[in-house]
């Protein structure tokens, strides 16, 4: 019997491939595209945190809507650099909340989402990438990021 690499959930599942003006081409496959459609029915909806004090509830429906007709298709997503801008905000109202602590929402695809879209972020919209801190910590950085 083989076993998974124990290094597989720390790979991206969703990759940047390529910006062509105001668009954003993203590698996810469907079911990562369907774990992104989910987060953000959450976040509309979760009373776990206040996002709407900090993400655009109407964004994030829109975002979603974008998505929900790609998830199906391809290993691509596209989205505008605006929708991309209305999700963030719903990680980042969330970024502090402990793993233990979301009810509604699988923790562990929140953190991979959450490092994914945050990395995007930072590439897409020039960021210092050691701006947002990561979810998941191996053992190596962890030592960096406290």
């Amino acid at each position: 019997m083989t076993l998974a690499s124990p290094t597989a959930i720390l790979e991206p599942q969703i990759t940047l491939h390529s910006v062509e003006s105001d668009d954003v081409i993203l590698h996810a496959s469907p079911e990562w595209k369907k774990k992104l459609i989910d987060f953000l029915k959450y976040a509309e909806t979760t009373d776990d945190a206040e996002i709407d004090c900090i993400a655009n509830i109407t964004r994030l429906e829109e975002a979603r809507e974008v998505i929900s007709k790609q998830v199906r298709s391809s290993d691509i997503l596209k989205l505008s650099k605006l929708e991309l801008l209305s999700i963030i905000p719903a990680f980042i109202a969330l970024s502090d909340y402990p793993a233990g602590g979301f009810y509604d929402y699988p923790a562990d695809d929140f953190d991979r989402l959450h490092d994914d879209i945050f990395d995007i972020g930072d590439t897409v919209f020039e960021k210092n990438k050691a701006h947002w801190s990561r979810r998941i910590k191996t053992e190596l950085s962890s030592k960096f990021d406290g």
